[in-house]
């Protein structure tokens, strides 16, 4: 039915769904992107990285995000939990599939920031919204996620 690489997909990408959903789901009760979970989808990335050999190309657009993602956490813009699980997917992601990935997250975390200053805008809760942000977990997760599943076809 399926053959042995097919199956190793499935596997691989069936992981780090489960991984990516429970980071989602966390960030939204939390705000927070605990080390330890990051340090699982970077372990599982190593492991896809590898096994579909997607090479050291990818440590470059990792090192990349580290870097810029340093920059952006210095500035205040994002959360250095977001800043990490975005270098742990891009682990896993090649060169041709990163920029896509990036867009990706920032669509989807557009639409999380409306969805959520839509709802603090009916339900009167800006100070709540203001006090607990916005979680780019979600949006960095989902995107990749996506971008390993693309980076692995």
């Amino acid at each position: 039915m399926f053959s042995g690489e097919t199956l190793q997909q499935v596997s691989a990408w069936s992981i780090l769904l489960v991984l990516s959903l429970l980071l989602c789901v966390y960030d939204i009760r939390h705000r927070l992107l605990p080390n330890t979970w990051i340090g699982v989808v970077s372990i599982s990335c190593m492991v896809i990285n590898l096994q579909f050999g997607i090479g050291w190309n990818a440590l470059v657009g990792t090192a990349t995000v580290l870097v810029t993602g340093l920059f952006l956490f210095y500035w205040g813009i994002v959360g250095a939990g977001d800043v990490k699980l975005l270098a742990a997917y891009s682990i896993a992601i090649t060169a041709d599939i990163l920029l896509p990935t990036l867009l990706l997250a920032a669509i989807i975390g557009g639409v999380v920031t409306l969805i959520l200053v839509l709802w603090a805008w009916k339900s009167r809760q800006w100070e709540q919204l203001k006090s607990r942000g916005i979680p780019y977990g979600i949006p960095i997760a989902l995107a990749g996620f996506t971008g390993v599943v693309f980076s692995t076809l």
